[in-house]
């Protein structure tokens, strides 16, 4: 996986393929990106999530509501573009409430104009 701020100073999340998400790699992903982002304001996220193979609960449950992720993001745009994420993304909005907006996107172009238009309208 990796992790980056663009020069957007949008926060992305690059999966490799086949990773498996439990709570305690949730828990990683979060401590090493919010090293990245210094600062007290939370970035806006993308997730580009069509590779990985799966999460589970606590860790769906640890990135839709722990006081870490929502002091990291603001909000978060998680691209899918694989049948086996899409199943995978729609079942962490239905089963999960998220602090932050969060929507589903096809393709990273479209993640980041929603970003865009959001930021406008804050």
């Amino acid at each position: 996986m990796t992790i980056e701020i663009d020069a957007e100073r949008i926060l992305v999340f690059r999966y490799r393929d086949g990773v498996f998400i439990d709570e305690p790699t949730a828990r990683e992903i979060v401590t090493l990106a919010t090293a990245l982002a210094t600062g007290d304001t939370p970035l806006a996220t993308i997730v580009l999530i069509s590779r990985i193979k799966g999460i589970n609960k606590r860790a769906r449950d640890y990135f839709a509501s722990s006081a870490e992720n929502r002091a990291l993001s603001s909000r978060v745009a998680l691209v899918i573009n694989s049948p086996i994420a899409r199943i995978t993304a729609n079942f962490f909005m239905g089963l999960n409430k998220t602090q932050q907006p969060t929507r589903l996107f096809n393709d990273e172009a479209s993640a980041r104009a929603w970003i865009r238009e959001s930021r406008q309208a804050d």
